[in-house]
């Protein structure tokens, strides 16, 4: 693979992968709404992005070409083999809940994780639909 653009690393704020494609001599961005480790290039609300974008409206993907490399780091916390724990209600995290403390948890879960669905699914389309 052949890189002649940029790398823009979203969801990305440790700074790690960015100064791994920049010892290898590529221009490399990385883009999250946190700055904990004070080395993110663009803090940018980037779920707000990815709605901009989608709605064809003003974002920062208006910046991205087709010849960069587009890496995100999506929150993945809804998404793996754990997730199925908090749904399944034997997570140790629910120790001393009441059930119905529980099953709230549950629901309130589930939305977040077809929030973020929709979300990975819109920023899926905005990279498809400009290439």
């Amino acid at each position: 693979m052949v890189i002649s653009g940029k790398v823009h690393l979203l969801f990305e704020q440790s700074g790690t992968f960015k100064r791994a494609f920049q010892k290898r001599g590529l221009h490399a961005e990385d883009y999250d709404i946190l700055d904990d480790f004070g080395c993110t290039d663009n803090q940018v609300d980037l779920f707000a992005e990815i709605e901009a974008a989608y709605d064809n409206n003003s974002s920062i993907f208006d910046t991205f070409t087709q010849e960069d490399l587009l890496m995100a780091f999506f929150p993945c916390i809804y998404f793996c083999e754990d997730n199925m724990m908090v749904f399944s209600g034997t997570s140790r995290n629910y120790n001393n809940k009441s059930r119905k403390e529980v099953i709230s948890y549950i629901i309130e879960r589930n939305q977040k994780r077809a929030h973020f669905y929709d979300l990975i699914v819109k920023l899926f389309f905005v990279c498809e639909s400009r290439g």
